[in-house]
């Protein structure tokens, strides 16, 4: 698809009943302006084709269940409620903080969206070091890296709300594990970041975002291969433009690619809203 099918892609998606059901849900919570809120959208490409895009709301406060429910608007309320009284967040960004994340996503391929949420949770050592690559790298190195105890929680539903996956997101920025794990992702990127994103979902699933401040990004990452793929697709579509790149991911077991975007060079600047910037870029053209 070109620029301009993406950008009508991306007018259908804002005027959905899926998208504005959930919007509206999000924008309930917003209104008290004097509390801390985010969003931004993320892509996924492949050879440059847009095959995912996404889009994430973030509150930096406190914000009960019944609320995530509503927003999420699933039957079994059990799900949610099982991993929330394990919550763990923070809520300053200055130090990694993270909130609560809402996201809802537009697959390009099967034409359908999903919903769910992030958040952190308290965690057992247990399920990091069971992971295959930690596990190698304890056995190589003969010592366990560090574990700060949290972990990201995502949980995610269809259409139908129906659950569709769980997933485990972990935090690195131990030295000599991120040059083992550039090593073995085969991402020199991984070393230099100052910290490491690893979500799981099986033995298999791997999906890393890199953790990097934006010159590290402009002046080095876009030249790399993965970083050129994303920068050819920017540069291709114009409906991204005056927003700025971070956090540049892939995924091991599949040939793809990921970015995020905000409306703002100030990632720590206490209102960020990227997603109601571009809605309003599609509803004036």
């Amino acid at each position: 698809m070109n620029s301009l099918d993406n950008f009508i892609r991306l007018k259908n998606i804002f005027q959905s009943d899926n998208f504005n059901a959930f919007y509206s849900k999000i924008n309930e919570i917003k209104k008290d302006k004097n509390k801390p809120y985010k969003s931004y959208i993320g892509i996924n490409i492949k050879n440059s084709e847009l095959i995912d895009i996404k889009f994430y709301f973030t509150f930096l406060h406190e914000i009960s269940i019944e609320e995530i429910n509503t927003i999420l608007n699933i039957q079994d309320k059990e799900i949610i409620k099982k991993y929330y009284h394990l919550r763990k967040n923070i809520f300053d960004p200055k130090i990694g903080g993270s909130g609560y994340t809402f996201s809802i996503k537009f697959n390009m391929i099967n034409d359908n969206f999903n919903m769910g949420i992030y958040f952190m949770i308290d965690s057992q050592i247990s399920d990091f070091l069971n992971l295959k690559e930690i596990q190698k790298y304890s056995h190589l190195n003969k010592v366990e890296p560090s574990f700060n105890s949290r972990k990201m929680i995502y949980i995610a539903f269809d259409e139908n709300k129906q659950l569709i996956e769980k997933r485990q997101l972990f935090y690195i920025k131990e030295n000599n594990l991120k040059a083992f794990l550039s090593n073995y992702f085969n991402e020199p990127f991984i070393e230099k970041a100052h910290e490491v994103e690893l979500c799981t979902k099986d033995d298999e699933y791997r999906k890393i975002n890199l953790l990097i401040n934006l010159p590290e990004f402009e002046l080095k990452y876009r030249y790399t291969k993965k970083g050129a793929l994303i920068q050819q697709f920017i540069s291709n579509n114009s409906w991204l433009d005056g927003y700025v790149a971070v956090c540049p991911g892939f995924y091991s077991n599949i040939d793809v690619n990921s970015i995020y975007f905000l409306n703002s060079r100030d990632i720590e600047a206490r209102s960020i809203e990227t997603v109601e910037d571009l809605f309003a870029k599609t509803h004036t053209c």
